[in-house]
């Protein structure tokens, strides 16, 4: 396993009370019924307040030489870090 950074710690504490998470696990469901399987994504979000503190991006499948292949990739985006982790 490959990643960029192995935790993320956040400086603020959060009241569950407040936070908001979606999830949305197949982005592109007419990508993925048609088996184009390297248009598809996994979109995660989450809010405090109504404002994002936290997005994920995932693509598990890529195209490599015109076959497309399990190969997961992770974007993670926030306020506090922004990095891109592949595992």
């Amino acid at each position: 396993m490959y990643l960029l950074h192995e935790s993320i710690t956040f400086t603020q504490k959060y009241d569950s009370r407040d936070l908001c998470v979606w999830i949305d696990p197949i982005d592109c469901t007419s990508g993925f019924t048609c088996n184009r399987l390297y248009e598809v994504s996994i979109l995660i979000g989450v809010s405090y307040q109504g404002k994002s503190i936290l997005g994920l991006i995932g693509h598990p499948f890529s195209l490599k030489q015109h076959k497309t292949v399990f190969h997961p990739t992770v974007f993670i985006g926030s306020p506090e870090l922004t990095s891109k982790c592949a595992f």
